[in-house]
């Protein structure tokens, strides 16, 4: 009689553990706690295109030194390196070694074509003598002409104008010297190019001031850049 009692007192005590045992787990609490995120974002510069190095004047002389004599007389000069290129919105002059990171076209980049174009009839009048016209000399057509020879220094994805592309006469006053395409263009796109002139004073002249020197005042030339986002 005793042991059966023995063995009933063993079981609640061994219930009653395990209920401890559940309840303690049921009471664990937790802690909260809140931070804040955040960053500083450095940027770069907008991309934009620029044009640097065309001369206000030039020059245009006879290479073999002599004088006028009533026959053909060749002139021609150049001018300096003409400079399109990519670069920071505020750069004033032609990066030395441009980068990938120095600007960015951020939404879209642009295209860009350098154009030469002058007035609707060119020519060359006298600058000297007042009211002197007679060595005046038209350039009205293709034999008669300001030969524009563009000689660029670009990468592949420029395009180069062909032979006469450029050649300034009455009914052809206007050329491209260089240009290329929004696809093509990058942050470092550049483009370097000098121009050469040419002309001939027409044989013939009877010059009123004979012996004189005659300052000619040619055509002047318009270099522009032009860019586009569309395309």
């Amino acid at each position: 009689m005793i042991k059966k009692l023995a063995a009933l007192i063993v079981v609640p005590v061994a219930v009653l553990g395990l209920v401890v045992s559940l309840t303690g787990l049921t009471s664990a609490t937790a802690l909260d706690g809140t931070n804040t995120t955040g960053s500083t974002v450095g940027t770069v510069p907008q991309c934009a295109w620029h044009l640097d190095g065309v001369l206000g004047a030039v020059s245009l002389t006879h290479s073999g030194g002599g004088l006028y004599k009533g026959l053909d007389y060749a002139i021609g000069g150049s001018g300096t390196s003409v400079d399109s290129y990519v670069a920071p919105t505020s750069t004033t002059s032609k990066p030395a070694s441009p980068g990938d990171d120095d600007c960015s076209w951020y939404t879209s980049q642009a295209s860009a074509e350098v154009t030469i174009s002058t007035d609707a009839s060119p020519g060359f009048t006298s600058a000297s003598f007042t009211s002197d016209t007679s060595m005046d000399f038209a350039l009205n057509n293709s034999s008669h002409k300001l030969t524009v020879t563009v000689d660029p220094t670009c990468p592949v994805d420029w395009t180069s104008p062909a032979p006469g592309t450029n050649d300034i006469y009455t009914s052809h006053v206007s050329g491209i010297a260089t240009s290329i395409t929004k696809a093509a263009t990058t942050t470092k796109s550049a483009c370097s190019y000098v121009v050469t002139f040419a002309a001939t004073v027409p044989s013939g002249k009877s010059p009123t001031h004979a012996g004189e020197n005659y300052a000619m005042t040619g055509p002047t030339l318009t270099t522009t850049l032009v860019t586009s986002t569309l395309g």
